[in-house]
């Protein structure tokens, strides 16, 4: 009944067709390549949504591009929700003489987790090391094992840290916890304060204790996370010889580590060009850089507005709150400054890029295109 509902008040304002297909939007992305054609990026997910209707996924890719228009088809993993938790579409297209906003090949940002985990898990080791949970031996030791992806020796230094680090339930101290939150007072001369690049008028000054307690727990499973997914990338023998439920738990994040790794592959045989940026989706345990708002992506299908020189943006999360991350999202909006530097312009519309603070949509399994609408 809601969905008749949004569809009679949809009716009056635009023309509206019903679809036979079932589909979550989240996992249907329409862009543009290098001749001019639509490409339609589909999760898989919505052919399994739509298999008692199609003899085979062929046919339920063929009717997903004729509703949407669309050339072609990309069919992406599942890998975390939607697709658009893994894939960013840029408002510009690459040429051999720089970015362009009229033409040339897309250019998709997808997640680079190794990166990602290892600035999280970094940030939390020097927080735990600075209050004195962790010695500084140890922390060289797991500091090396990080940098050189040795999974196994990080595994076996942390966790008898962890466990001195636990109370009687078997949790973590609360004062453990708590000095993973973010510092409260931003530095006056940098505006940072719990990551980098976050302006002062997007944070909070002084959380309440409770607030603060909640944000510290957030980002307390935040690191612990990315811990589980550096010790996954172990060697496979090592992790067969664990204990079940640990053994099941770290061969799952590897299996879906791979199939991430999968979707970055799959669009460059499709034509685009890929830049990895550093992010991870996983709920609250996650950092989320790559669901962004991409404002004037389709640009090659309108190059008057182009020729009148308007802007392509691209609007980024940030995190107003929470500290483990922030260091994710700040590195993920220098790659894409990157790109803008490197690869200067060869035709006159403005680029930009733009911070959302996003905490509340990044623990509902979300970030800045799920909490926002673009037009």
């Amino acid at each position: 009944p809601s969905d008749d509902a949004s569809a009679r008040t949809l009716a009056l304002s635009m023309p509206l067709r019903r679809s036979e297909l079932r589909f979550q939007a989240g996992n249907l992305m329409v862009l543009s390549d290098s001749t001019g054609g639509r490409v339609l990026l589909i999760g898989e997910a919505e052919l399994a949504r739509n298999a008692d209707a199609f003899e085979n996924d062929q046919d339920a890719v063929g009717a997903f591009c004729k509703a949407l228009g669309a050339d072609r088809a990309v069919v992406l993993p599942n890998a975390t929700f939607h697709i658009d938790f893994d894939v960013l579409a840029a408002p510009w297209c690459a040429t051999e003489t720089g970015l362009s906003s009229a033409g040339g090949t897309g250019l998709v940002f997808c997640a680079d987790e190794i990166t990602a985990d290892m600035l999280i898990v970094r940030d939390g080791l020097a927080r735990l090391q600075e209050r004195g949970f962790i010695a500084r031996e140890a922390g060289l030791t797991l500091a090396s094992a990080l940098l050189r992806g040795q999974g196994e020796a990080f595994a076996s230094t942390l966790w008898p840290i962890l466990a001195r680090c636990s109370g009687p339930s078997g949790g973590l101290r609360f004062e453990v916890v708590r000095s993973m939150g973010r510092d409260r007072s931003p530095d006056a001369r940098t505006g940072k304060a719990g990551g980098k690049g976050i302006p002062n008028a997007q944070r909070p000054v002084a959380p309440s204790e409770a607030c603060a307690t909640w944000c510290a727990m957030v980002d307390t499973h935040r690191w612990l996370a990315a811990c589980d997914r550096v010790i996954s990338r172990c060697d496979t023998n090592w992790l067969d010889a664990l204990a079940e439920p640990h053994r099941a738990s770290l061969k799952a994040l590897a299996m879906l580590s791979a199939s991430r790794g999968t979707i970055a592959q799959t669009l460059a045989r499709a034509g685009f060009r890929v830049v990895k940026l550093p992010s991870i989706a996983d709920a609250d345990r996650g950092v989320n850089a790559l669901n962004g708002l991409s404002l004037g992506a389709d640009f090659s299908a309108r190059p008057q507005e182009a020729a009148r020189g308007e802007q392509a943006r691209l609007i980024l999360p940030c995190f107003a709150s929470t500290a483990i991350g922030a260091e994710v999202l700040h590195a993920a909006r220098k790659g894409v400054e990157r790109q803008l530097t490197v690869r200067p312009s060869a035709v006159t519309p403005g680029r930009e890029t733009a911070l959302l603070p996003t905490d509340e949509s990044q623990l509902r399994q979300g970030s800045a295109r799920c909490m926002a609408v673009a037009f």
